[in-house]
C-alpha cells in the first residue's frame, strides 16, 4: 500500500469484505490507523469486533508475521529465478513483473495445505480446492479424470477421439500423471487416461 491511513485501510478492508463478507473479529496491531475514530467508527458499523496485539510483542501477532515472512522469502526466489528488467526498465513493465509474482506466489500459498489442518486457506475459507498446476497433474484430484490404472502388459481399448475408433492395445508403461505408453498394432501411442477403458475379459 502506498499509504496506510485509516481512509486507505478501510478501503482495502472493503475488497476484501466484498468477497468474503464481515468478519466476527479483526486482529490488528497498534499502528496509528487501527485507533483513529472513522477507522473504529467502520468497524463498529459492521458489527466487527477489534482486538489489538500487545504492544511491543510481536510475537503476539505471530500469524501474521509468519505470513510476512513467508511471502517474502517466496516473492525473493521468484525475483531471483525471474529474467531482469533492468535492460528495458519501463515501470509498467516492472510493475506488470511484480504483480504476476505476487499473484503466483498466492496461488501456490492458497493451494497449499497447513502442516496442522491438513488443508488449503482455500478449503477453510471457501470449501473447495482451486485447479492449478499441481492438481492438473494427479487424476484423482480432477473429477473429470477417470480414477483408473493400468498395469503393464494390461490388455485397453482406446479411444483416441470421436472421429477414431475403438482400437484395443496393450500398456507398455506408466509414463506418469495422466499418461500410458500403449502399443497400438504396432505402433507406440501416448493416449491419456480418459481414452482408456478397460478391455473385456474373454
Amino acid at each position: 500500500m502506498t499509504s496506510t491511513d485509516s481512509v486507505a485501510v478501510v478501503s482495502v478492508l472493503m475488497s476484501i469484505f466484498s468477497f468474503v463478507g464481515y468478519p466476527k473479529k479483526l486482529v490488528a496491531d497498534n499502528g496509528p490507523p487501527f485507533h483513529v475514530e472513522d477507522f473504529v467508527a467502520f468497524l463498529t458499523k459492521c458489527d466487527i469486533a477489534l482486538i489489538h496485539s500487545s504492544p511491543y510483542n510481536p510475537g503476539s501477532n505471530g500469524q501474521a508475521e509468519r505470513a510476512v515472512q513467508t511471502a517474502k522469502e517466496a516473492l525473493n526466489k521468484l525475483f531471483l529465478d525471474a529474467p531482469s528488467t533492468s535492460e528495458n526498465p519501463n515501470v509498467s513493465l516492472v510493475h506488470s513483473v511484480i504483480d504476476q509474482h505476487v499473484s503466483s506466489f498466492l496461488l501456490t500459498y492458497r493451494n497449499t495445505p497447513d502442516t496442522t489442518t491438513e488443508k488449503t486457506p482455500n478449503e477453510i475459507m471457501f470449501s473447495f480446492s482451486s485447479r492449478n498446476h499441481l492438481s492438473n497433474l494427479i487424476p484423482y484430484a480432477n473429477p473429470q479424470f477417470k480414477s483408473l490404472s493400468f498395469g503393464d502388459g494390461e490388455k485397453v481399448l482406446v479411444k483416441l477421439s470421436k472421429r477414431h475408433p475403438v482400437v484395443e492395445g496393450d500398456v507398455v508403461r506408466y509414463l506418469g500423471g495422466t499418461r500410458y505408453a500403449v502399443n497400438i498394432q504396432g505402433v507406440i501411442r501416448e493416449p491419456h487416461v480418459n481414452q482408456l477403458s478397460r478391455s473385456p475379459v474373454v
